[in-house]
């Protein structure tokens, strides 16, 4: 509103709101306060809680038809009342600002009329040359630099820390407001940035997506060269299902990217952080994906493929609260940082979580997975190649899943479970193809249907509800609890201070199978409860195993046998088995 008027007597208005001449009614107002009309009477309002919470600086559609006229006039503030807003061109955005709206589901913005169009968040970042710092210096060396082009307005993103620059004296030298945080120097070193200080941040709104094929590099959300970036609460949509769309689109170094409790659907690419060539710092900081909902992405809900070929433990992607629905590729990690994923779930997906090769890394990669569900996907977490460090599995569950983890094309990498549940209708629990087959590390997990364990394992402390058959070559299993029969077939496995309970009529508590050579039993508890079981079988289909120790164990005999040896090898148990 404009006063037009001014003062027409005790606490009166005259404002021009439409051409006509209203006069208003003031109430209290103390000083700094905004001005609220609510029918003719305008009261104060503390500055600050227009539109749930922020100062804006201009209204749309009170002030601008469309956000994008409200940025073009340089507004930074910007709350989106209820309607439907179609922008025909690409939106830049290279200043701190903020596009609060009212609601996702009243506030619709279309960019589904023309090609290249969205929310460009790009300010202009550099990264040209290597630099080297001594570790604890402010003193920053360039080679192949050029400082001068930015300014001391500016900061440097360093391996996911943002430093301040307070001086640049040339092209390849500058000095930063505090010391590098390693104890390690650092020597022409490429995977750095300096970016200005913009912070974007949208919120409660619908978003649609172009429908048609995007070229690399462009999506409803396009990001690069800020500090932070925050969408909360954004629904992210297409007119049809059949497009290559990115939603979201990584195009350049951001510190800190906060997704929360936004929703894709559709799309090929829903969330990308995938340079156009490699080498490229576009994963540098932290990517957050808290309360997120992805479904039915045609290739990748987030996908994360050639990075940067080195290690960074301050590139981290963290995937908290979220869903993933009838996608290809939940999550594809190419990665050369921490992948932290806790308390989702995935269901219906072809590859729920897709760990790829990335060989060149020589420190690796830690993967952390946490309290997921796995429910009805051909493989929960598929694990093709080589180059992280360390893949930890912790309280999921896994349901109905054709295969729950499928390793192929490794070369002695780690998996360790712990506390893990494999449910119902599981096909395999581990599969693995290739010339190095991974290793499984379990501890305190739970099987419930009967299980073919190929791959080399070791087992402690886990519950098994039915028949589990261990194939692979120098598998462990330690102080496990088996309710039926325990089998071996891999070379130089072992089963010690473990218990099998409630051997059924005709079958065998634990067996070594022919190919089972080394096979270690000691220590074990058995217990019979069938007349014609048997608790210990060493098999002789093709001639029995060698060099068997059957050792320190306790046969519990309703009736039945103790020990079959059909084989009729040595059992080299030097005869301290106890039969009760």
């Amino acid at each position: 509103m404009a006063a037009t008027g001014g003062q027409l007597g005790a606490n009166k208005l005259r404002v021009d709101h439409t051409g006509t001449p209203v006069v208003l009614t003031v109430g209290a107002v103390a000083d700094g306060e905004l001005l609220q009309r609510s029918g003719t009477t305008v009261v104060g309002i503390a500055s600050g809680s227009v539109g749930g919470g922020s100062h804006y600086d201009t209204i749309v559609p009170d002030d601008y038809a469309l956000p994008s006229a409200a940025l073009a006039a340089g507004h930074t503030n910007i709350w989106v009342r209820s309607g439907s807003y179609t922008e025909t061109s690409a939106i830049p955005v290279t200043t701190t600002t903020t596009i609060d709206c009212e609601d996702p589901a009243t506030v619709s913005i279309d960019f589904s009329t023309n090609a290249n169009t969205g929310f460009h968040v790009t300010p202009t970042f550099y990264r040209a040359g290597t630099i080297s710092i001594l570790a604890g210096s402010n003193q920053v060396t360039g080679s192949g630099t050029s400082f001068t082009s930015f300014t001391t307005s500016h900061v440097l993103l360093l391996d996911g820390v943002l430093y301040g620059i307070q001086t640049i004296s040339s092209n390849t030298l500058m000095y930063l407001t505090s010391g590098y945080r390693s104890p390690n120097n650092l020597t022409g070193y490429a995977h750095w940035a300096v970016i200005p200080r913009v912070v974007f941040s949208i919120n409660n709104c619908t978003i649609t997506g172009r429908s048609g094929s995007f070229p690399g590099g462009l999506g409803t959300l396009v990001l690069s060269g800020a500090v932070q970036v925050n969408v909360d609460n954004v629904r992210f949509v297409l007119p049809t299902a059949t497009t290559y769309t990115q939603h979201i689109y990584f195009d350049g170094p951001v510190a800190q990217a906060n997704i929360r409790n936004c929703s894709f659907v559709g799309g090929s690419v829903q969330v990308d952080i995938t340079p156009t060539a490699s080498g490229d710092t576009y994963m540098l900081g932290q990517k957050n994906f808290e309360g997120c909902r992805f479904l039915g992405a045609a290739d990748y809900a987030i996908d994360l493929d050639d990075l940067p070929d080195y290690y960074s433990p301050a590139a981290v992607l963290r995937v908290e609260n979220c869903v993933f629905t009838a996608c290809t590729n939940s999550i594809f990690w190419k990665g050369y940082g921490r992948f932290l994923l806790n308390d989702s779930s995935f269901v219906d997906c072809t590859n729920a979580l897709d760990i790829r090769d990335n060989s060149s890394l020589t420190d690796g990669s830690t993967i952390r997975v946490s309290n997921c569900t796995f429910q009805s996907n051909t493989r929960g977490l598929l694990v093709d190649g080589t180059g992280f460090k360390r893949l930890d599995i912790a309280g999921c569950t896994f349901v109905d899943c054709t295969n729950c983890v499928f390793a192929s094309n490794t070369a002695g990498e780690i998996i360790r479970l712990r506390g893990c549940d494999f449910n119902e209708a599981n096909s395999n629990i581990f599969a693995t193809t290739g010339s190095a087959p991974i290793t499984f590390s379990l501890h305190d997990c739970q099987f419930v249907q009967a299980t073919d364990f190929g791959a080399p394992c070791a087992f402690f402390a886990c519950h098994f509800h039915a028949d589990a058959y261990f194939g692979g070559d120098n598998t462990l299993v330690t102080g496990c609890f088996f309710v039926t029969q325990a089998g071996f077939g891999g070379v130089n496995s072992s089963i010690l201070s473990s218990e099998v309970r409630s051997v059924a009529a005709n079958d065998y508590g634990i067996i070594a199978y022919n190919s089972a050579d080394g096979f270690q039993c000691v220590g074990n508890r058995v217990v019979n409860s069938a007349s014609t079981s048997t608790c210990i079988l060493i098999d002789a289909t093709s001639g029995g195993p060698s060099n068997i120790k059957v050792a320190s164990n306790v046969l519990v005999l309703n009736s039945g046998a103790s020990i079959e040896n059909t084989a009729a090898v040595a059992l080299n148990n030097d005869g301290d088995n106890l039969t009760v």
